[in-house]
């Protein structure tokens, strides 16, 4: 039952991971709120460790989508370090 789940979690595997990259942007977006901070935290590294798993397994696989893949992580970890330099500086200028 295990292995079907995973072979029809297969074919979306391509658009699965950037959407995740996203959605975990959005997490770390909304870290600076203080309601939804442990969540959102905990959101995001889900998604960076899933991103990150994704990306190393098309590039081990050789598949032809291993590019989108490590973009997405470069993107994920670029974003949240941009995220967290504004909301810093936001912090300091209050």
């Amino acid at each position: 039952m295990y292995i079907e789940m995973l072979d029809i979690l297969a074919d979306f595997f391509p658009f699965l991971v950037p959407a995740i990259a996203i959605l975990g942007l959005v997490a770390a977006r909304t870290a600076g709120f203080e309601s939804a901070k442990a969540w959102s935290e905990s959101f995001f590294y889900g998604a960076l460790v899933i991103v990150a798993l994704g990306a190393l397994r098309s590039m081990i696989g050789n598949e032809s989508d291993w590019l989108i893949h490590t973009a997405s992580l470069g993107s994920l970890i670029i974003g949240a370090c941009i995220i967290a330099i504004c909301s810093t500086q936001n912090a300091m200028a209050e």
